[in-house]
């Protein structure tokens, strides 16, 4: 296993408290504790398809959601939970949700935005900020990632994790013990479970600060940022952040003539984000990426009501591997 600057973990937990939140009287975070929903058809095929998996599931919550509460409330003040392994293991897939006290999912749309971090690497798109290297992220879109067979990600039981949750109730319904839940399918680290090594990149417009941008009244606006790759590398997994106004997101090499990848959003007559078509990005061959040469991210948003669109996420997590 090769742990170069670009690295990354996830993992289960025993028993931690997480940060109080506007929206929170209690809340806990367990490994198999709390609710349990059912495992998500990717996460089940991938289950059945391969020998030598297991299902890990740790919980963030209870926290209650009273009406109207806006995402920029929560971004403040996010839920924050620190966790380790108990093991070493590859991670190849996981899976987010929000459930009720019983297991049973509650709107998506109360998830704004979740960024787990590996407080033991650098964050090589910004060495400064002390802050960790972030390696999965969730947004309202709930996606499931299923990492190519013969990739994962290397997770060991000395490597402090965080996860840093922001929740949202924008509608007239208040919602009570509300639980951030993640599933994670992991392989046991060990001689017959050779894989290799993904490196996350967690591409945004604030590689430091993960602020999310503010879209004035009536306004599209699109936003682009590079970031240069010390490496060769082979580009064999992704997904993006939009929220609610939100029109596409896409990935590229620095003049390459088109992107390789590319999401665009599926809005309903009230412009909520309904759905990222094209999301996630999975290729097993992989995407060549040379070393020296720059992944470029364009993000537009179509901002077609006369307030503020404040807090929209705008970024892809990237799973690339060092080419041989």
């Amino acid at each position: 296993m090769n742990r170069m600057k670009l690295f990354t973990i996830l993992v289960f937990v025993a028993l931690v408290g997480c940060s109080n939140s506007p929206a929170s009287e209690t809340d806990l975070a367990g490994r198999e504790s709390g609710p349990i929903a059912d495992t998500s058809p990717a996460i089940a095929d991938r289950l059945a398809l391969e020998a030598g998996l297991k299902k890990i599931v740790y919980h963030i919550g209870p926290v209650n959601l009273p009406r109207w509460l806006e995402s920029g409330e929560m971004l403040e003040r996010p839920l924050v939970m620190t966790f380790q392994s108990d093991e070493p293991v590859w991670m190849v897939g996981f899976s987010p949700k929000v459930v009720d006290v019983k297991g049973r999912a509650l709107p998506n749309d109360l998830l704004h935005m979740v960024i787990l971090s590996n407080l033991h690497e650098e964050n090589p798109l910004c060495s400064d900020a002390g802050s960790g290297l972030p390696f999965a992220m969730a947004t309202s879109m709930l996606t499931d990632i299923n990492l190519p067979q013969g990739y994962g990600y290397p997770i060991l039981s000395t490597d402090p994790m965080e996860a840093r949750v922001s929740l949202k109730n924008e509608s007239s319904t208040e919602y009570q013990d509300v639980f951030f839940e993640l599933t994670l399918l992991v392989k046991p680290m060990n001689e017959q479970s050779n894989l290799k090594d993904v490196r996350p990149m967690l591409l945004e417009l604030d590689p430091c600060g993960h602020s999310a941008v503010s879209i004035a009244p009536n306004d599209f606006a699109e936003m682009s940022a590079s970031f240069e790759t010390n490496e060769a590398l082979s580009v064999v997994a992704a997904h993006g952040a939009l929220s609610n106004f939100g029109s596409s997101i896409e990935v590229g090499v620095a003049d390459d003539a088109e992107p390789f990848w590319r999401a665009d959003a599926k809005l309903d007559s009230e412009n909520k984000l309904l759905d990222l078509e094209g999301n996630p990005f999975i290729e097993p061959r992989g995407i060549s990426v040379s070393e020296g040469s720059s992944m470029v991210l364009s993000v537009t948003y179509n901002n077609t009501s006369d307030k503020w669109l404040r807090g929209a996420p705008a970024a892809a997590m990237i799973y690339a591997a060092p080419k041989e």
